[in-house]
């Protein structure tokens, strides 16, 4: 038989495994040891009640009046008001699934979202929207992980989007637009697989596109437009909240942030996307032409950037296109006539880039086209030009400000066509 031949160290190798040990287990993260507490419904009530408090210190009475009337001006909200309470386990526990304030608040002070509404573990449903909150958002929101829509917009929200958010694994809605959050967007959201609605418009974000948005199989809506640009005057921001904070009075177009950089290319691996809204930033370089693969693609508006280069023939194999934009950027070349297989498109817009060329006579196959935006006001694709056997059937007010063709401009398909028919062929009509 073997026998050590030092007791004393086989004891402390013992020990030192004892020790090891009780040192892994401690680097399990605590969320994954301990579960959270059941929610019960005297305790939702509770929490909720708490929140509500704060809210209702901020009311005036005129907003009371106005929500409730004369009847019981100093009721303010309550928590029956504003939750909904739905069985959540199999012993017929009634929780917090939602709560919808949405505009019901009125209120002279900001408020703000505090920590304790992430202990409502069993909210599905959270719709804050035109109640004047402001400060940032909590990132303890990330850990109400069953939570499928948040609806935080038209506040007056600072800060930046907490990375946390990304935690919301059954999340379908986010909805943060028009409040005044700053900063990048976190490629934590790239984590959102059940998110169909992404609208962050109107804030005042920063930094590039994150690639991780292409992981986002099931979105629907991406709306990223940004503050500037498309907001005729610093005075229309008034109209976003009421009011605005007052450091925001002495900014210019310039002092707003926007997003820049290129646009991924993943995006076009977002199958299911209809609207696709990132106007009002400084994105650049070329458009990429694997957003042809947005087939599903209804809203396509990249006006107000810095993008350069061709416009990709691929993009006429979005059929299902009604609106079309992309005005104001630093685009060039000839406008592709594969273009002219967006049978539903309603609206075209081109100005205000540095096309060239001729109008490509396949535009006169869009029976549906109802706006077609080639030249703008006083400048704007200055080489472009009409054949003279194209006729706009639209509304377009600035088409009539682009130049006929000559010899020197028109390709030469169009100039035989010119000068053998004084008819106009029956597919422009």
């Amino acid at each position: 038989m073997f026998r050590p031949r030092c007791p004393i160290l086989l004891v402390l190798f013992l020990v030192a495994l004892a020790i090891a040990s009780q040192a892994c287990q401690n680097t399990i993260p605590r969320a994954e040891r301990v579960e959270a507490p059941q929610c019960t419904e005297a305790g939702d009530r509770a929490i909720l009640e708490g929140i509500i408090a704060q809210w209702n210190s901020a009311t005036t009475l005129e907003g009371i009046i106005a929500l409730w009337n004369s009847s019981a001006p100093n009721r303010g909200l309550t928590v029956d008001d504003v939750a909904t309470f739905s069985v959540v386990g199999t012993d017929g526990t009634r929780c917090i699934t939602e709560i919808a304030v949405a505009g019901r608040l009125f209120t002279e002070n900001y408020v703000t979202i505090p920590p304790e509404m992430s202990l409502l573990r069993q909210l599905r449903t959270l719709e804050l929207q035109l109640i004047n909150l402001s400060g940032p958002i909590p990132p303890e929101l990330g850990q109400l992980t069953h939570l499928e829509v948040l609806d935080l917009s038209n506040n007056e929200l600072t800060g930046p989007l907490p990375p946390e958010l990304g935690q919301l694994q059954q999340l379908e809605v986010l909805d943060l637009g028009n409040n005044y959050l700053s900063g990048p967007l976190p490629p934590e959201l790239g984590q959102l697989q059940q998110l169909e609605v992404l609208d962050l418009q109107r804030n005042f974000l920063s930094g590039t596109l994150p690639a991780e948005l292409g992981q986002l199989h099931q979105m629907r809506e991406l709306r990223l437009s940004g503050m500037s640009k498309f907001i005729d005057d610093v005075d229309d921001l008034d109209e976003l909240n009421g009011r605005r904070p007052v450091e925001l009075e002495q900014l210019t177009e310039r002092d707003l942030a926007k997003l820049t950089g290129p646009l991924p290319v993943e995006l076009g691996q977002l199958q299911q996307l209809e609207v696709l809204d990132l106007r009002g930033n400084a994105l650049s370089g070329p458009i990429p032409p694997e957003l042809a693969q947005l087939t599903n693609l209804k809203w396509f508006n990249l006006a107000f950037n810095s993008l350069s280069g061709s416009i990709p023939p691929e993009l006429g194999q979005l059929r299902d296109v009604e609106y079309f934009n992309l005005a104001f950027n630093s685009l060039s070349g000839s406008i592709p006539p594969e273009l002219g297989q967006l049978r539903q498109l309603e609206e075209f817009h081109l100005s205000r880039n540095n096309l060239s060329g001729s109008i490509p006579p396949e535009l006169g196959q869009l029976r549906d086209l109802e706006w077609l935006d080639l030249p703008f006001d006083d400048g704007g694709n200055p080489e472009l030009c009409i054949p003279p056997t194209f006729v706009d059937t639209t509304s377009g007010r600035w088409f009539s400000l682009l130049k006929p063709c000559t010899l020197s401009n028109e390709p030469a398909a169009a100039q035989e066509l010119g000068r053998t028919s004084e008819t106009i062929p029956k597919e422009l009509v």
